[in-house]
């Protein structure tokens, strides 16, 4: 009797379920999009912006690194996953772990909030994913 009395008293709420499940799908589609900057190729070589966000999450940037040094969203939310990684990936390079990760979190929000409209906009689940897949080849991952 009991048992059942406490799971009734529960909430059950299924969607908040299906946004995280959907939220975490668009974060490991961007981490595998953007894998190869790990350990494939050094990202900084591509041009002075990699540069400029390497040495903002390790510490080493300049205020003199214009239009770079106004740029801090990216590098700065990357800093902690730069921290957790620094020593413990043996192939991985640590900041582009960091910049890999925070760009994720950015682009998956971004999918996500692409994503949600559509179906009660539109009343088609179809529409929000033609939106996301329309609109992904902006995201940059790594």
């Amino acid at each position: 009797m009991d048992a059942t009395f406490a799971k009734s008293d529960r909430p059950e709420n299924p969607v908040i379920g299906r946004f995280v499940v959907l939220w975490g799908l668009f974060f490991l589609i961007s981490f595998g999009l953007g894998y190869p900057t790990l350990n494939r190729y050094d990202p900084r070589k591509l041009g002075p912006d990699w540069q400029s966000y390497y040495n903002t999450v390790t510490g080493q940037d300049s205020p003199d690194d214009i239009p770079f040094c106004f740029r801090v969203l990216v590098p700065y939310v990357a800093k902690p996953f730069y921290h957790l990684a620094k020593g413990r990936s043996r192939t991985w390079d640590p900041v582009c772990f960091g910049l890999l990760i925070s760009n994720c979190l950015f682009s998956a929000s971004a999918a996500f909030v692409i994503f949600k409209p559509g179906p009660s906009a539109v009343q088609e689940p179809a529409s929000g994913s033609f939106r996301v897949v329309a609109l992904s080849p902006e995201f940059r991952c790594g």
